[in-house]
């Protein structure tokens, strides 16, 4: 049995000390998100045997007055000018909250990091 090498050694303590997140992470993500992924393509009710959907699903769902009012059809924005004027865009709150948030933490975080206060905290990264 041939003996292994002071670097051959330190690799194996380095890989027991990753594998049990690396393992979690693909039992408990990887693997559910693939399959997610699949299921997307298939007809399931959970009970019954799998069947291969391909992109059925999809077009299903433009179709699925329900998918579309999620879309923000639902509430009207009033003016003079045009009445009927619809919001389609639900995501714009989320999207400007998600960012306007980040970018004060991203100024909070990196601020006390500067040597003045004229310098942008966005530049530093």
């Amino acid at each position: 049995m041939q003996k292994l090498s002071r670097q051959t050694k330190r690799d194996l303590v380095a890989y027991s000390f990753i594998a049990p997140n690396f393992i979690g992470f693909c039992v408990f993500t990887l693997i559910p998100i693939i399959f997610a992924f699949a299921l997307a393509f298939m007809k399931w009710d959970g009970s019954n045997p799998i069947q291969w959907a391909g992109l059925s699903n999809f077009t299903r769902l433009w179709k699925d007055t329900f998918f579309i009012a999620a879309f923000g059809t639902g509430y009207r924005i009033k003016s003079e000018s045009n009445r009927k004027r619809r919001f389609q865009n639900p995501f714009l709150f989320p999207i400007c909250s998600i960012s306007g948030s980040n970018h004060s933490s991203m100024e909070n975080a990196v601020s006390p990091l500067q040597g003045t206060s004229e310098q942008h905290p966005v530049k530093c990264i």
